[in-house]
């Protein structure tokens, strides 16, 4: 790494948050001068693909996301551990994403408040930025009680022995010690909660959770800058620096991964660009049935917050969000093979006990005997949705999971 110039836009730009406006929800990114670099530059991709490749399977079978090809084909790129499997993964995390958010304090010196993280964890809606402070909602005591750690992490160095072990504990909730995944949970997971909340569910832009180009959203930097406070100082405290041979060496690393990635995204979209960087979305188009009018609804809710995961960023294939038609959702479960087990369709027609979608909503997922292919935790119940969403979901797959009509 030799470091970045500052971007010529450097000091003539706003140092806060710009506000987009859609569906009658109002988010906040970065400035645009920034996406827009980015884009230009492949980040977005980059990122996207970074993530993807840990995700794979020994198999190397998972399907491009968001028109690009799937990371898993390169093999000479793919990460010594996939998500949540250990230290090294850890470490990769906390690197990777501290390598983008110092190249952007170089780029933007004098606009630096847009990439400087929470110096706290962000405990009330008073915390965010007033245009999102609608769609925060309170923190459960179990995840407030794993923030203390992380805001006095000195008095808990003892509980994490490496840098990587802090790593998987902040994005996967998996402490030291425990034998596959098995203290696994969305419910103290920080990172995971993080990008879940204060984000409008209707206006996936330049969302947090909307994986594609979560890159774009302040909050994206504000929780990131957050965790790499966190780390810096664990790392104090274990008298580390930042030129210590290791860490250099883990921060080159990143570059080199993340330049590659980079260069697959700009090398599939030539000229045309990418997608998000088009002025509007395609027109909703008007659909019916029960799907549409029941299932759909219960997955998108605040309660259940699935677009965190399945938002345009398609975790596992799936995508949700406002912009994407239900029969393109549902043509995305029919027969498709389970990301993270082989053992299991996503949606088999008739038979709900057959089908993952069920059995994760359910908590039937557990007992399966489904085999996880990458991510140890797999099974892991989908939370929030009602007894009478899941028996919603029962129905409709039992009835056939019959695919909505488009209404003209």
């Amino acid at each position: 790494m030799t470091g970045f110039r500052p971007h010529i836009t450097n000091g003539a730009i706003q140092s806060s948050y710009a506000t987009h406006k859609l569906n009658n929800q109002e988010d906040v990114s970065v400035q645009p001068d920034v996406y827009d670099y980015m884009y230009d530059h492949g980040w977005q991709d980059a990122h996207v693909l970074w993530h993807q490749a840990r995700g794979c399977s020994g198999s190397g079978g998972a399907v491009g996301i968001n028109g690009l090809p799937s990371a898993c084909k390169f093999t000479d790129f793919l990460p010594k551990q996939n998500d949540c499997q250990g230290a090294v993964n850890g470490l990769d995390f906390l690197s990777g994403h501290r390598l983008m958010r110092e190249q952007l304090l170089e780029l933007w010196p004098d606009n630096a408040e847009q990439f400087t993280g929470w110096t706290k964890f962000p405990r009330t809606a008073a915390d965010y930025p007033a245009p999102i402070r609608p769609y925060f909602t309170a923190w459960p005591k179990a995840i407030l009680d794993i923030a203390d750690i992380a805001d006095n992490i000195e008095a808990h160095i003892s509980e994490f022995p490496t840098e990587g072990d802090l790593g998987t504990w902040i994005s996967c909730s998996i402490k030291p010690g425990v034998a596959g995944g098995a203290n696994f949970s969305t419910a103290r997971n920080l990172h995971f909660a993080l990008h879940a909340n204060g984000v409008p569910t209707q206006n996936q832009k330049h969302a947090a959770n909307n994986n594609n180009v979560n890159l774009d959203a302040y909050l994206f930097w504000k929780l990131h800058g957050w965790i790499d406070n966190v780390w810096d100082r664990y790392r104090a405290a274990k008298q580390k620096t930042k030129n210590d041979a290791d860490y250099k060496a883990e921060m080159l690393q990143q570059c080199r991964e993340m330049d590659k990635w980079r260069e697959v995204g700009m090398e599939t979209r030539g000229t045309k660009g990418h997608p998000n960087q088009q002025l509007d979305f395609v027109p909703a188009v008007k659909e019916a049935g029960f799907f549409h009018e029941k299932i759909r609804p219960a997955l998108e809710s605040a309660t259940a917050k699935c677009s965190t995961c399945h938002g345009a960023g398609e975790e596992a294939g799936l995508r949700l969000g406002y912009q994407v038609p239900s029969t393109e959702i549902v043509e995305r479960l029919i027969g498709r093979t389970a990301h993270n087990t082989n053992d299991f369709k996503m949606v088999v027609p008739g038979n709900p006990e057959k089908s993952w979608l069920y059995l994760k909503a359910s908590g039937k997922s557990g007992d399966s005997g489904a085999v996880c292919t990458a991510n140890a935790a797999c099974k892991q119940t989908m939370s929030g949705l009602s007894s009478q969403n899941i028996q919603d979901l029962y129905d409709w797959i039992k009835d056939g999971a019959k695919a909505p009509t488009i209404v003209q």
